[in-house]
């Protein structure tokens, strides 16, 4: 009998925690601690003799994976003037990209002299990042130079550079703050239109948006009550009602649903929508708390039954039998009985 009680408490027990599973939905980076490419690395840009720059950086490129680290520079209010990339495993610098209107490759020495008076400015991002550059997938760790932290992670396919991506190639971005979650984002490409599908650090979508290049260019914001992109519906603009449904890299917390349902009214009365919300993980954690406190009673109960089992033991391990016990009460209660009735 025994046995079968610790087998019932042990299986209450793995319930509740299975239970107690569901009511959390983490999943994914949520901290930049859980990102093993994450590590902490120092970077440098050095000139050789002939005025070309160098990326010096102890980044552990073989343990992680990762083949560029990607270094952009400003001019002033002007983005990313020129690119310097560094390649591993064979330890070059070379420029990646520039701005055709401030420099041509003929006279890239000018970008390099504009570094190194401080005419050009280190942008405060910094794109570590494998390059298989094709349908795979490949990540980008962006690292915070003011900071000093990791402020995102994407998974992107379709990928032809640190910050390009090619028809058919979906991105999945996670942004942080102070190493935490902060929001996420979903981007899909087509031949003439982008997907960017934002959402909060609980993965409900928080914003969306569809810009379409041709036949005409536009861009068109979800309205989450209606399910439409300014009046139109997602497959008018070239994509599948699922692609809303592309789940985040990562959340945290309860998640709620992101499906809208209408409530029929009368005419003339304000249309009511109501967003749906999964319960599930808050009934499973319901129920855990409620399994967990009928576990920790039936536990109270048998070890304050075991005080008084050992007692009634002891009394009747005196080399007389339970029957001879009996028989005493018996004769005691009896003698009460006639003793009161003498009175």
């Amino acid at each position: 009998m025994r046995t079968k009680g610790l087998l019932f408490v042990f299986a209450v027990i793995l319930v509740c925690f299975v239970l107690m599973g569901t009511a959390s939905a983490d999943y994914g980076y949520t901290e930049v601690s859980q990102i093993p490419m994450a590590v902490d690395f120092s970077v440098r840009v050095e000139f050789d003799d002939a005025g070309f720059p160098h990326i010096v950086t102890d980044y552990p490129f073989e343990s992680t994976g990762a083949t560029q680290m990607n270094l952009t520079y400003n001019k002033g209010d002007i983005a990313e003037a020129v690119t310097l990339q560094y390649r591993y495993p064979s330890g070059t610098t070379s420029v990646s990209g520039y701005n055709g209107k401030l420099y041509d490759y003929a006279h890239l020495g000018d970008a390099y002299q504009a570094i190194r008076s401080g005419d050009l400015t280190l942008d405060d991002r910094i794109c570590i990042n494998t390059s298989r550059f094709s349908p795979e997938t490949d990540w980008f760790l962006v690292y915070s130079a003011g900071t000093g932290r990791y402020v995102e992670y994407t998974e992107r396919t379709h990928a032809q550079a640190f910050n390009a991506m090619g028809s058919g190639g979906v991105a999945k971005s996670v942004f942080y703050i102070a190493d935490r979650i902060n929001s996420s984002c979903v981007q899909k490409r087509t031949d003439n239109a982008d997907l960017v599908v934002e959402r909060d650090m609980a993965g409900d979508i928080s914003s969306a948006y569809i810009t379409q290049y041709s036949p005409q260019y536009g861009i068109y914001y979800y309205d989450q009550y209606t399910g439409l992109f300014d009046g139109h519906p997602i497959t008018e603009l070239g994509f599948e009602e699922s692609d809303l449904e592309i789940e985040a890299l990562a959340a945290m917390g309860d998640r709620t649903g992101d499906v809208i349902t209408s409530v029929s009214v009368e005419p003339d009365l304000p249309v009511i929508r109501v967003t749906e919300r999964s319960s599930f993980k808050a009934i499973g954690g319901l129920l855990a708390g409620i399994m967990i406190g009928i576990t920790l009673y039936y536990l109270f109960r048998r070890r304050k039954a075991k005080p008084a089992e050992k007692k009634a033991e002891e009394k009747n391990t005196d080399g007389n039998s339970v029957a001879d016990s009996v028989s005493q009460q018996e004769e005691t209660f009896d003698t009460t009985v006639k003793s009161i009735q003498g009175h």
